[in-house]
C-alpha cells in the first residue's frame, strides 16, 4: 500500500522538475550585453583610478549601467535569482558612486576594490546567463 502512495509522490515531483526546466528563462542576448558592458566598463574603469576626476565619471557611468540593467532584470519574469543578483551588483556600484559625488577625495585602492568587485560580480552574472538555453 505505502509503495502505491510513494508512486503518484514520485510523479508528481518529477513532473515538477520538468515544469521547472520549460520555465527557465531562455538566453536573452539583450540582458547579456547589458551584463558584457558592466564587466568590461568596470574592468576598464579599475585602471583610472589613479586619476580622481576620470573615476568620478567612470563611477557615474557604471552605476547608471547597472541601474539599467536592474530595471531590466526586475521587469522580467520567472528569474528572482537573477534580479536579485542585479540588485545586489547595482548596490556595489551605487555605493562608489555615492562616495565619489560626497567624499572630499576616494583612495585608489578603494576604488579599485569596488570596480574589482563590480566587475567580478558581472562575470559570475554573465557566466550564469551564457549558459542558458538557446
Amino acid at each position: 500500500m505505502k509503495k502505491l502512495l510513494i508512486l503518484p509522490l514520485v510523479l508528481a515531483l518529477s513532473n515538477c522538475a520538468v515544469l521547472e526546466a520549460y520555465n527557465t528563462r531562455p538566453f536573452d542576448s539583450s540582458e547579456y550585453q547589458l551584463i558584457t558592458t558592466i564587466r568590461d566598463s568596470a574592468e576598464v574603469s579599475k585602471n583610472d583610478c589613479g586619476s580622481p576626476v576620470q573615476s568620478k565619471i567612470n563611477a557615474s557611468a557604471v552605476a547608471d549601467q547597472t541601474r539599467l540593467y536592474s530595471v531590466y532584470e526586475n521587469g522580467l519574469p520567472n528569474d528572482t535569482d537573477s534580479a536579485r543578483a542585479a540588485v545586489a551588483l547595482d548596490s556595489i556600484a551605487q555605493e562608489l558612486n555615492t562616495r565619489y559625488r560626497t567624499a572630499k577625495s576616494v583612495s585608489k585602492f578603494y576604488c579599485e576594490a569596488k570596480f574589482t568587485s563590480i566587475a567580478n560580480a558581472a562575470k559570475l552574472i554573465q557566466h550564469v546567463q551564457g549558459t542558458r538555453p538557446r
